[in-house]
């Protein structure tokens, strides 16, 4: 497992830089910070470049994600994650990269055009860094998704793995199952996104511990280039001591 990327939805809930670099520094992870929803800035309480600047003096490496709608002007915000640096000095923008989170919207009438728009004009901006993007994790059941165009970003796709989806109740077969489906239909995988225990319900379900370490493990013995969790403000220390041991355990395996 090359790389752990731990998101961060709400900034103001974790507030903490120091506490964020710690926890990021002692599990090797990037961090994920959720600046832009649609068009409109989020309130982080400072503007996300300084907030990256001074997690980047702490060692940390940082990326910027936003939800996408569809709508005009929303890969403003996105391009702007990178290029707005104000009078940081030593600051080089997001290095981890770019996070487009595209989901039902795309789906919809008029989502292929939106998606095309979107995509022509990040490829035509010089940014230096990996782009990737987060939506359904089983595209056999998400046809009328845009995979396709979304796929010609430069860092491509980490699915939302859950474990609970369509029957599959064994959360490494919904790994596995994830994973088959992106290769048989040449979706470009750029790791797994996973619910971490006590990361909040969805639907009226919780993931437990051994959900998250049989699709961890699922993810690592199928050489996925990287794991993805969220979201860090509702990590509580359990949760942060299991993705400890976690990626200790996967850096004693070798996995051929």
């Amino acid at each position: 497992m090359k790389r752990l990327n731990v998101l961060i939805t709400n900034w103001r809930a974790v507030n903490d830089v120091g506490a964020v670099a710690w926890f990021a520094n002692a599990l090797g992870a990037a961090v994920w910070i959720k600046a832009y929803d649609g068009a409109r800035w989020l309130d982080l309480g400072e503007p996300f470049c300084v907030i990256a600047h001074k997690l980047q003096q702490y060692g940390v490496d940082v990326g910027a994600w936003g939800y996408h709608y569809g709508g005009l002007g929303e890969e403003n915000l996105l391009l702007e994650c990178y290029f707005y640096r104000g009078d940081l000095e030593g600051y080089e923008g997001p290095r981890a990269g770019l996070l487009i989170d595209a989901e039902i919207e795309f789906e919809r009438s008029g989502g292929l055009a939106n998606a095309r728009r979107q995509v022509d004009r990040i490829k035509a901006s010089p940014i230096p860094v990996p782009i990737y993007y987060t939506s359904f994790a089983f595209p056999r059941l998400h046809s009328a998704f845009p995979y396709a165009v979304f796929n010609e970003l430069s860092g491509g796709h980490v699915p939302q793995v859950y474990y609970n989806h369509h029957g599959w109740a064994c959360p490494a077969d919904s790994v596995i199952i994830s994973l088959q489906q992106h290769h048989a239909s040449g979706i470009r995988l750029a790791g797994v996104m996973l619910p971490i225990y006590d990361a909040g319900p969805e639907s009226g379900w919780r993931p437990t511990p051994d959900d998250f370490h049989q699709a961890a493990f699922a993810a690592a013995a199928s050489n996925v280039p990287s794991l993805w969790t969220w979201t860090w403000e509702q990590h509580t220390w359990a949760d942060k001591v299991a993705l400890w041991h976690h990626q200790l355990l996967v850096g004693a395996v070798k996995v051929q």
